[in-house]
């Protein structure tokens, strides 16, 4: 996944992450980078809470940084969930 700006996420998160601390911005408009990624990334938010915090924060954010967000979230959500679902399960033995 990748940032509006083009850069890999990781980067930029790192980026974002040190703007946010000198800052205390909610939304960082100078990288372009939600609260949500930066959480998410560090692992501080679980895929569902991601989303939901995701609905708040809409207004604010560019359309097509939410639709990446969401479509990154949804996935790890859904990943997740197969994970769980698996170990619960089992795989038919």
């Amino acid at each position: 996944m990748q940032c509006i700006q083009g850069f890999p996420l990781k980067r930029h998160v790192k980026k974002c992450i040190q703007a946010q601390n000198t800052n205390n911005g909610y939304y960082n408009r100078e990288f372009n980078m939600c609260l949500i990624c930066i959480e998410y990334e560090k692992g501080k938010l679980l895929a569902t809470e991601g989303l939901r915090n995701l609905e708040e924060m809409k207004p604010q954010l560019e359309e097509k940084h939410y639709i990446e967000v969401y479509d990154k979230l949804y996935d790890d959500q859904i990943e997740q969930q197969l994970e769980e679902y698996w170990e619960q399960w089992g795989f038919g033995d």
